[in-house]
């Protein structure tokens, strides 16, 4: 293959590695330190795609085959026995204190064969993917996009040598990196997770790194090497780090970062004036251990987030276990194993590396594949049901009516079209012998609410229960989730028809997750979607209303699901010594945090537009809303803040006191703790 040019070792390289990866270690350690922290892996794909093309062209082979083995083969050696150490090892710690680890390995057996990125993706139009915050192996998706970029590169590279010259190469790389770059820059405003995630729309960025050192081996090196360039590129340092502080347009900064860094490769070249900075001795140590500081610190992270916590102390020490951990990973795994020899000849190394990545997956599926929680340490979660999967379980209420769960449910845009019939959703009596009829709508917030429309406080009432995963909160509120689809069809044909229905004197009940009306910042977008929300429950009740039948809303909830927290994890447990380690916030925090939206259903509540069932006082008892109550019951199913059977049963109650005072004409009564036994009847 012809050369442009042969890449010698740059130890200013090195230096730049070392800063990508600690801005995205200060990142993950804490966002108040570096909030944009995670543009090092920007970084790290300008600077793998120059180096990765340096390696290619410093090649003499000619031919195909030969050519591609040789380079797979070296980054087998340098990248697979490192990751395998920390894909396993992470997969067996982390057993020892997840109950539930099957979802998040799953990522770890992807990670393997380079494909977390793609996994993650697909992931993401899951309802109930699993938190990026507990999943261990949420970093490698980095990893996945750099090796489907080295899938393709050096096949692209050989051909355009072959076929276009030098100048032509050049021409096709930041040709296709153009194009790249545009799609990512139309995706991102409207799909941001396509543009994280796949590597077409991350091209750009390594191409960018890559078109810098073909053009480097050409162009005439006074071009930006001048006699101040070490001013400059300290000046081109300091936009880095303001980078990633200011807040500029995510965009805008990403675009920097890539450019920046670029410009800093080129600055840094060896005839420059160099930035002591990035030849000190520790600066070099730390990039020469980039790529093993990348794939253990996060494991450390996650699982210090699971056990002692991560904060003060404890994060001092996970900061020098991943250290640790990259330094010894470096230093008798990854170096020792990238220049030794694997096996006598080419074929014979390559096949090693093969038994290697398939001895790991075996290991990876064994673990997958283990009864659940056969490894964990922990105490399990004391609860009658647990997970997302139990909101569609069938449920026989004790006056005979049954739940189908499932039947009940849009859990995805391919369900659009299905019809849900009320009478295999019924709670309670069964619809030929109630006296009157409740219908319960709502995204997954009201499958978690089957059990608490039963028992003898809701005696003679029929409730038609139904959801929709990721619904909108009412009619017209402008959705854009990947379930918007399932959710219009809810809204214009499932809940008109159900609604169709009800006779005079039955209620309509909407019971859905209104944290988007309460973001951690207040926005325009918040004001805006409430005044959205308003509109669509004015017009929802004013049709009722013509019909007879009124109209009350779940008030909002605690905040559990921005605890990054688990039913096991919101327990006191053995490893977590100092209490949970679950971002709980403060009850004051709660409701400050909640006042707009509870204010504007105050207020349509005050006109008599509709009625709130507030609920709030069992889901926070205390000083903190945490995981749970007083009596020591969980309130919470899984991840999601989606109650418990527990929690249901307790505010029973509650709800039969709500709905009846609708029926009396009186007031509804304000809601006072009832706690059940946990299993016990009523």
């Amino acid at each position: 293959m012809p050369r442009a040019g042969i890449l010698t070792y740059r130890v200013e390289i090195d230096g730049l590695r070392a800063i990508a990866v600690l801005a995205v270690i200060s990142n993950h350690f804490s966002e108040h330190i570096f909030s944009r922290g995670y543009l090092g892996v920007d970084m790290f794909f300008v600077l793998s795609g120059f180096l990765i093309t340096g390696a290619l062209s410093g090649r003499t082979e000619n031919r195909l085959l030969p050519f591609l083995a040789d380079f797979y083969l070296r980054r087998t050696k340098r990248l697979l026995p490192a990751l395998v150490l920390c894909l396993v090892t992470t997969a067996i710690v982390f057993s020892f204190f997840a109950s539930n680890a099957r979802p998040y390995l799953k990522t770890g057996l992807f990670a393997l064969v380079g494909l977390s990125n793609l996994w993650l993706y697909t992931q993401s139009s899951d309802y109930f993917a699993e938190s990026a915050e507990l999943n261990p192996y949420t970093h490698t998706w980095s990893l996945g996009v750099e090796e489907q970029f080295y899938l393709v590169f050096p096949l692209l590279l050989w051909l355009g040598a072959r076929a276009l010259g030098a100048r032509g190469t050049i021409g096709m790389v930041a040709g296709l990196s153009s194009l790249s770059a545009l799609a990512w820059f139309w995706t991102s405003k409207t799909d941001e997770l396509a543009a994280f995630y796949l590597p077409i729309l991350r091209f750009w960025e390594l191409g960018f790194g890559s078109t810098l050192f073909l053009c480097n081996a050409r162009l005439p090196g006074a071009v930006l090497r001048w006699a101040g360039s070490a001013k400059l590129a300290a000046f081109c340092l300091l936009v880095l780090v303001l980078t990633g502080v200011l807040p500029l347009d995510p965009q805008v900064a990403l675009l920097a970062t890539v450019l920046v860094t670029g410009t800093l490769v080129l600055l840094t070249a060896p005839d420059a004036r160099q930035l002591s900075i990035l030849r000190a001795r520790i600066v070099v140590h730390l990039g020469q251990i980039s790529y093993a500081l990348y794939l253990w610190h996060w494991p450390v992270v996650v699982l210090f987030g699971w056990t002692v916590g991560l904060s003060g102390a404890s994060a001092v020490i996970a900061l020098a276990l991943s250290y640790a951990l990259a330094h010894l990973s470096y230093r008798y795994v990854e170096e020792p194993l990238r220049r030794a020899p694997w096996s006598t000849s080419r074929w014979r190394e390559g096949l090693a590396g093969a038994v290697l990545l398939s001895v790991s997956a075996l290991a990876l599926l064994l673990l997958i594949r283990a009864p659940e929680g056969s490894l964990y340490l922990g105490r399990p979660a004391d609860l009658i049901a647990a997970g997302p999967a139990s909101l569609q379980s069938p449920y026989a209420s004790e006056s005979g009516a049954f739940w189908a769960g499932s039947a009940c449910v849009l859990s995805s845009n391919k369900e659009v079209g299905e019809d849900i019939k009320a009478d295999q959703c019924v709670v309670g009596e069964p619809l030929e012998s109630a006296k009157r009829r409740v219908l319960v709508i709502g995204d997954s917030f009201s499958a978690a609410f089957v059990q608490a429309f039963d028992g003898r406080h809701n005696r003679g009432i029929s409730t038609i229960l139904t959801s929709s995963w990721g619904a909108a909160f009412a009619p017209g509120v402008p959705n854009d989730q990947p379930w918007r689809k399932a959710s219009d069809y809810y809204w214009s044909s499932v809940v008109p028809h159900l609604i169709a229905t009800l006779s005079q004197d039955d209620q309509v009940v909407i019971v859905s997750d209104l944290s988007v009306f309460s973001p951690a910042e207040a926005s325009q977008v918040r004001a805006r979607l409430i005044d959205d929300a308003e509109l669509g429950l004015r017009k929802l009740a004013a049709e009722l209303a013509l019909r007879g039948i009124g109209l009350s809303v779940l008030g909002p909830l605690p905040f559990a699901r921005d605890a990054a927290c688990s039913p096991e994890r919101g327990q006191a447990q053995w490893f977590s010594p100092f209490g949970s380690t679950c971002s709980f916030l403060t009850r004051d925090e709660t409701l400050k945090r909640m006042t707009p939206i509870a204010d504007r259903l105050d207020a349509l509540q005050a006109e008599g537009v509709l009625r709130v069932l507030n609920l709030f006082e069992p889901f926070c008892e205390g000083e903190v809303c945490d995981y749970v109550d007083a009596s020591g019951t969980l309130l919470y199913r899984d991840v999601y803040s989606h109650a418990s059977i527990e929690a249901a049963w307790s505010v029973r109650p509650l709800i039969a006191a709500h709905l009846a005072s609708f029926w009396e004409k009186r007031p509804a009564p304000k809601p006072v703790p009832a706690a059940m036994p946990k299993g016990q009847s009523e």
